[in-house]
Formats: C-alpha cells, sequence, structure tokens
C-alpha cells in the first residue's frame, strides 16, 4: 500500500495554508458595499464568492480525510495512469 510520506504531507499541508493565507488576504478589509455589491443579478458578490469556496473547501477537506484513512486501491491504478506529475 503507498501512502504519503512526511514530507510529501507536509508539502500538500503547506500549500493548503498558504492557498487559505492568500484567499483571505484577497478578502481582507473589504468595506461592505464591496463585499456584498453584485454587479448584475446573474452575478455573485464577493461575500457570496467567499461562502461557496468555505463550503467547498470544507466538503474537500472532508473527502480528502477520508481517501487518506482507506487503504490504496491498486485495480484503480489504470484509471488515474499519468496523472501523479499533474
Amino acid at each position: 500500500m503507498a501512502t504519503l510520506t512526511a514530507e510529501e504531507r507536509d508539502f500538500l499541508t503547506a500549500q493548503l495554508e498558504k492557498s487559505r493565507a492568500e484567499f483571505l488576504d484577497a478578502i481582507a478589509g473589504l468595506p461592505s458595499p464591496q463585499w456584498s455589491f453584485r454587479p448584475s443579478a446573474d452575478v455573485w458578490s464577493v461575500q457570496e464568492i467567499a461562502d461557496h469556496v468555505v463550503v467547498v473547501e470544507q466538503r474537500i477537506f472532508k473527502m480528502i480525510q477520508k481517501t487518506l484513512r482507506e487503504p490504496a486501491q491498486p485495480e484503480k491504478a489504470a484509471e488515474v495512469a499519468g496523472k501523479e506529475k499533474k
């Protein structure tokens, strides 16, 4: 069973923390009118986008945690062949 090394896990954790910090920096200090502004009825506000990102991030994080608890599935190797580099 292939598992992540400590270095790989540390790298991935650092990348997640970095992207979260960049996201929070991008929206920090927005005035209320800009936070809730919708340029048109069919376009989300910054607040709606931020809420969506948080919800999706939580779902993905739970999926990642579940996947990391499960044993590797060698029979699925063909499905992901060549994707390791991506």
